[in-house]
């Protein structure tokens, strides 16, 4: 199984979408820390929450509980941070476990930064998907 991540950066709400639909996604979880405010009102989580659903067919799940806190730093300081803090959260890592086992498709984390390299997603990604057994592909 495949566990997926994407970041829209500057992209279209309806580029995003396309992305989703064509790696046949059925679930996002927004791991943004601050998504209320989003810089392109598309991606802010009351509108997600009911667009992706009702016209695309895609759930949305807002768990910015795994936000970097951690922003303050450099990045190569903030994303050590994050995984430290991250790795020290299973009570949180468990339950997107369970949440993902739950679903019947595919599932992608979202986050602003379109590389990611460069964002905390793909910490979240990777360690989900070791426990699961899943290989993670970034969008």
């Amino acid at each position: 199984m495949e566990l997926y991540t994407i970041g829209y950066g500057n992209r279209e709400f309806a580029t995003i979408v396309n992305i989703l639909k064509l790696n046949g996604i059925k679930q996002v979880y927004d791991v943004r820390r601050k998504n209320t405010g989003a810089r392109l009102r598309c991606f802010l989580p009351s509108q997600l929450c009911n667009e992706l659903p009702t016209q695309y067919n895609i759930g949305y799940t807002d768990e910015h509980r795994l936000g970097n806190k951690f922003t303050n730093y450099s990045l190569q300081e903030s994303l050590k941070k994050y995984k430290d803090w991250l790795l020290g959260s299973d009570a949180i890592i468990e339950d997107i476990e369970f949440n993902i086992r739950q679903e019947t498709g595919s599932v992608v984390f979202l986050c602003a930064e379109k590389d990611a390299a460069k964002c905390h997603r793909k910490i979240v990604a990777e360690e989900v998907a070791r426990r699961l057994g899943y290989t993670v592909v970034h969008l």
